[in-house]
């Protein structure tokens, strides 16, 4: 059945028992392979959608039990008139009707009585349609980008940017300084963590260097509870962090972890 035998005709819905709008277009995916919706504008001039699946075809009317407010637009309105042009650049026609079977676009039709199938299109817009032709085109996909599954995961694929050039600069004068203070619980014993212990391993390992950049403010806080990984003890509550606890929690994938269960010394 061509899809212009539909247009003009009423739709009723049964649920009312009352006439909703007569057809006029219908919409269909990006590759007009099959049609969604019909769309029918009513008494008032107001399009409206009714999902073609719930359409029975009778011989002068189309049946729904669905109103046109129960449905928002699925697709794009068929392109009629739409200028079509194959992939050597040639044009072939303008668009004037379609054949479907069910919901399936089978075959569409031009102007200058030519027909194709609907497998044969390539893209297709409210400006023009791309068939096949002898010359191959290859639509660009564009990937997603990949969203990270936790905040866990977030914080562990940060990007340590937060490193200006001052500090650079400063870095050699400034690694052995202490960076916090901090008096041990029921103890008199202070404790003065760097930024860099290690600091040949900091100096030799640039993704080192950017982690502690980035969660320096870890550094001389206290572990409050016990972090457990793969059922194993990985660092225990009490540990004072240090460059190797950080690097280790970013191992495991425990960062976020590590924050919520420190304190620093004003805490």
């Amino acid at each position: 059945m061509k899809f212009s035998e539909l247009i003009g005709k009423k739709v009723i819905c049964m649920s009312f028992a009352k006439e909703i709008g007569i057809v006029f277009n219908c919409t269909v995916d990006k590759k007009l392979k099959k049609v969604n919706q019909i769309i029918a504008v009513d008494k008032e001039e107001d399009e409206g959608y009714v999902d073609f699946k719930k359409v029975i075809i009778g011989n002068d009317v189309l049946f729904t039990t669905n109103s046109l407010a129960d449905y928002t637009a699925n697709g794009v309105p068929f392109p009629f008139r739409t200028p079509v042009y194959n992939t050597d650049g040639t044009l072939i026609g303008k668009i004037i009707d379609f054949e479907i079977t069910g919901n399936a676009i089978d075959s569409l039709y031009l102007s200058n009585d030519l027909s194709l199938p609907s497998s044969e299109v390539v893209v297709a817009s409210d400006e023009m349609i791309v068939v096949k032709g002898r010359r191959k085109i290859r639509i660009k996909q564009t990937s997603p980008k990949s969203k990270l599954s936790s905040i866990e995961e977030s914080f562990n694929n940060v990007e340590y940017n937060s490193v200006d050039k001052d500090t650079k600069a400063k870095k050699e004068t400034t690694k052995n300084e202490p960076v916090a203070t901090i008096k041990m619980e029921n103890s008199e014993q202070i404790v003065t963590p760097t930024i860099t212990q290690n600091n040949e391993k900091e100096d030799n390992n640039p993704a080192l260097r950017k982690l502690i950049a980035g969660y320096k403010f870890l550094l001389g806080r206290k572990v409050i509870k016990h972090i457990i990984a793969g059922g194993k003890m990985l660092i225990p509550r009490g540990k004072l962090i240090d460059v190797e606890t950080v690097e280790l929690a970013r191992k495991y994938g425990k960062l976020v972890e590590l924050t919520v269960s420190s304190v620093g010394e004003m805490e």
